[in-house]
């Protein structure tokens, strides 16, 4: 009867119970062996992480001949084995490559990020996002080695523009090269007010997330007043106020003065706010005297103290010889215009009530009783004749005058 050995024993890259069976009882020979059966391993479809180039046609643990290394985006050293009859073949040592968010990148914000791996192989980061001061459509790539930076892209620094509404700001000295107008270090100090407006100028950066034109604000319209009352050279009468807002400024209708001023009226507006409007062009006409003196009017004692029309006053002058009344200097209508002297009328004669001896009036004629020109003609001497008579001789003779 044959006798079968059962051992655990067998060669590398097998597996089983070790069966030992005897030889024949009769005819001898040799003892056989069974029970181990060779160990062979499947090769998968996929590995993720690794690269497998077979070189056998089976994958066996006595004769494994498989190369393997790290596929791209792991690293490590890449190891292979046959372990597990009819499994797949266990592969180790390779890990992904992984990324880290970056810290320094200052123009994106991942505050409010999901990051689902930062595994190169299937890196997934979403709902980065532009920083304050930057815009565009951000772009999160995975690094290019292990351990590195992710990749952002897509957000650039905003640039405020300069506003196209400007009123009441001036511009001027504003220099794109000298002003800062990125929004993160933005600096403009170059803006003041206009002519017509008062104020402290702030200048706003743009908006953070959009851009657009910085602001302007703090420069409001100077508002002039008009006076109460207007000055002695300006008549204000028909003034007419349509705007006292420096800008806009517009008040017409003001002339100069009836009361001896001449010239063309400028209305200036305020320079400081509050301030009452002034009023320029018109000043005092100027009065001369005439080159002689005017018939009637006696000048030798004429003090002049003001030949301006407002302030007009003449001491002395009177009326001359011959004449007679109340004088008086009257100040000219117009500049440059001549003094007037008035009040003096020339005195009258009257015709004799009795003619003196020795004058014909029988043929007189009156051209003008005016004393200055009286003029009278016609009047004659009567023609005397002396007659000497006595009456009586020895008597005493008498003399007789006749008119004839």
């Amino acid at each position: 009867m044959m006798k079968t050995r059962t051992q655990n024993t067998h060669s590398y890259g097998f597996e089983g119970s070790v069966s030992v069976t005897k030889c024949d009882g009769t005819l001898g020979g040799s003892f056989s062996l069974s029970g181990c059966t060779e160990v062979i391993c499947t090769v998968p479809n996929a590995a993720l992480g690794y690269d497998l180039n077979v070189n056998s046609t089976t994958v066996s643990k006595a004769n494994f001949d498989v190369d393997v290394t790290c596929a791209e985006n792991f690293h490590n050293r890449a190891l292979a084995s046959c372990e597990v009859n009819g499994e797949d073949i266990v592969l180790t040592g390779c890990d992904p490559d992984t990324c880290v968010l970056p810290v320094n990148e200052t123009a994106y914000n991942f505050d409010s990020s999901v990051v689902t791996s930062l595994e190169v192989h299937d890196f997934d980061v979403q709902n980065v996002v532009c920083s304050l001061g930057h815009s565009g459509q951000v772009t999160v790539s995975p690094c290019t080695a292990h351990g590195g930076n992710a990749l952002v892209s897509g957000c650039q620094e905003i640039s405020c523009s300069v506003p196209t509404e400007t009123t009441g700001y001036d511009l001027s000295s504003f220099d794109s090269q000298v002003d800062d107008i990125r929004w993160t270090t933005f600096d403009v100090d170059s803006v003041e007010c206009q002519s017509g407006y008062q104020g402290i100028v702030s200048v706003q950066r743009c908006s953070g997330t959009s851009g657009g034109a910085f602001s302007l604000s703090g420069c409001s319209e100077i508002q002039c007043t008009v006076p109460d009352e207007a000055p002695d050279s300006i008549d204000m009468t028909n003034i007419q106020v349509n705007s006292l807002a420096v800008p806009s400024f517009d008040v017409s209708g003001v002339s100069c003065s009836n009361d001896g001023y001449h010239g063309s009226v400028t209305v200036t507006p305020c320079s400081v706010d509050g301030e009452d409007i002034s009023f320029s062009g018109c000043s005092a006409m100027e009065c001369r005297l005439p080159q002689s003196a005017p018939l009637g009017i006696d000048l030798s004692d004429m003090t002049v103290v003001s030949l301006q029309v407002p302030t007009f006053h003449i001491n002395g002058g009177g009326c001359s010889s011959h004449y007679k009344g109340s004088f008086e200097a009257v100040a000219c209508s117009q500049h440059n215009g001549e003094v007037q002297f008035t009040g003096c009328d020339p005195m009258t004669c009257t015709e004799m009530q009795s003619v003196p001896v020795g004058y014909d009036i029988s043929n007189m004629e009156v051209l003008s009783l005016s004393a200055p020109s009286l003029n009278v003609q016609g009047v004659t001497c009567v023609e005397v004749r002396i007659f000497i008579s006595c009456s009586h001789r020895l008597d005493k003779f008498v003399i007789h005058n006749t008119f004839t």
